[in-house]
């Protein structure tokens, strides 16, 4: 038998859904946000404090961060050619 169905106690087959990978994370919390910026969590709370950084509280504990803030937080060094380093 296949492994993709599954046979009931009373004798009848019931099929599986394809198993969908999970997409990636549009938020992180404070030490996956840290890890992604390479930087302290106390640096990411320091720039969430000083409004740099939008954050939204869930529940009375939890703080989700985009990865879309996390990137726009990251801005690239001019140089004097003028372009990005």
């Amino acid at each position: 038998m296949c492994c993709s169905a599954f046979v009931h106690p009373e004798g009848f087959t019931m099929a599986r859904k394809p198993r969908t990978p999970h997409p990636e994370p549009q938020t992180l919390g404070i030490t996956e946000a840290a890890a992604y910026l390479g930087v302290s969590r106390d640096t990411v709370r320091r720039r969430i404090a000083d409004g740099d950084l939008p954050a939204h509280r869930l529940g009375p504990k939890l703080i989700r961060i985009n990865v879309a803030d996390l990137d726009h937080l990251r801005r690239p060094i001019p140089t004097a050619a003028g372009g990005a380093a």
